[in-house]
């Protein structure tokens, strides 16, 4: 079994014409409406830590299996599934209370773990018998297994669900698993030792880690190929990608400092980010503010302020490995008004209209932007030749937000639109 941790000594083993709604919200502080916590899976004293972003300190720490390796919380925010590889379980934690409710019993050496962006399952890649665990979030129970490459360790989701992706470590390959009959199609050829794994918000790419060669490689998910390799630090393992697209941070466990890439010219950015010693799991907040990442082998959690590059420190629990962040909604002040009527440019001479939207205040598994939710049904928009799918809300003033962050939506040929901030956004598609 693979159970020894990387510590001191690492293991080499259309863009189409755009619709914009803009919508007069009152604008309002990101720090003020919501609250953030982050969870650290500590393998070496079998715990999870969970730590306020409020104060950047320890708030609770919550027993769970042996060897606790991955972490994923499900898109409703309410509970947070761990692996435990030295026991073959995955613990359910009520992220309300703190407590662990349940241990599901899963493959041989329990490793990575995502959820399916419709919160329904849980994907488990087991090293050690080279399959993924599929759990059924509503009853936590296995409901079957799925025969991958050999030494599956990372997994992640494409935007839509469709597609679950596994970095095979030992034979240097990702496996790409159909989701609707949890098989696996193809598995595509990467570097060597191929560890951490992240989509791009838009679903078009993957980015692996690839901790023996240093390098990071791009997959182009409409083909399944390798289109390229970025250089990146000594041993990189971890990696996670900036909620608008633009960077993926990759945490090099050989030289203890994270690599910023730069998605649209897939290069790395000059100078790399130093942080502890042995970095290895990093998650990214939701707002892109700042990314978390977990030092194992000095037992502390680096917060990096994206838009500096500098970092604070934490300390955690024994050999820290995965990290997630979850950001629930406190209060709304102040509260944002129904929407009324909306304005927007014109994709055809015949125009269109939307009325009567509303906006909820309360946190949604499907678009949780600063609080606000889409109301499905709760609006009435026609276009000429255009089929309406939604509305999206955003976070960040002018820049370009891919549309997949809308789970469980099919992107068709939209990829990007643009927004001001706080605004509701019109998505369309061409009827034929």
């Amino acid at each position: 079994m693979h159970l020894v941790r990387r510590i001191s000594v690492m293991v080499i083993v259309m863009m189409a014409a755009l619709v914009i709604a803009p919508v007069q919200l009152q604008p309002h502080s990101l720090a003020s409406s919501h609250s953030c916590f982050v969870y650290v899976a500590n393998s070496g004293s079998n715990n999870v830590k969970v730590i306020g972003t409020a104060t950047n300190s320890v708030i609770s720490t919550i027993p769970v299996g042996m060897l606790p390796e991955g972490v994923a919380i499900t898109p409703d925010g309410t509970k947070l599934y761990v692996t435990n590889a030295g026991s073959d379980t995955v613990s359910v934690i009520n992220t309300a209370t703190n407590t662990t409710t349940s241990a599901i019993a899963v493959g041989d050496n329990p490793w990575g773990i995502a959820i399916s962006p419709d919160g329904t399952k849980a994907y488990v890649t087991n090293e050690s018998d080279d399959t993924v665990s599929v759990i059924d979030i509503a009853t936590n129970t296995t409901t079957s297994a799925i025969a991958v490459g050999n030494g599956p360790l990372r997994v992640a989701f494409s935007p839509n669900g469709t597609k679950a992706y596994v970095t095979s470590s030992l034979d240097d390959t990702v496996s790409v698993i159909d989701t609707a009959t949890n098989t696996t199609t193809s598995a595509v050829a990467v570097g060597d030792y191929p560890y951490g794994i992240a989509i791009s918000p838009d679903g078009f790419k993957a980015y692996v880690t690839n901790a023996g060669s240093d390098t990071v490689s791009v997959i182009d998910t409409a083909t399944n190929t390798t289109t390229s390799a970025i250089t990146v630090g000594n041993n990189p393992y971890g990696i996670a990608i900036s909620p608008d697209g633009f960077k993926a941070y990759v945490t090099n466990t050989g030289d203890n400092t994270v690599s910023v890439i730069d998605t649209a010219t897939n290069t790395a950015t000059t100078s790399a980010i130093a942080v502890g010693n042995n970095p290895y799991g990093i998650a990214i907040s939701p707002d892109g503010t700042k990314a978390y990442v977990t030092n194992d082998g000095d037992d502390t959690v680096s917060v990096i302020d994206t838009a500096t590059n500098t970092t604070s420190v934490i300390a955690v629990g024994d050999h820290p490995s995965s990290i997630a962040v979850r950001c629930v909604v406190a209060s709304i002040s102040p509260a944002p008004a129904p929407i009324v009527s909306l304005h927007h440019a014109s994709l055809d001479p015949n125009g269109g209209t939307c009325v009567t939207n509303r906006i909820a205040t309360t946190t949604s598994a499907r678009t949780p932007f600063l609080g606000y939710s889409y109301i499905p049904g709760a609006e009435e928009c026609t276009r000429t030749g255009f089929t309406f799918q939604g509305w999206a809300a955003t976070t960040k003033p002018d820049t370009v937000i891919p549309l997949p962050l809308l789970r469980g939506w099919d992107d068709g040929i939209w990829r990007y639109f643009i927004a001001n901030s706080y605004d509701l956004i019109a998505i369309w598609k061409p009827s034929s």
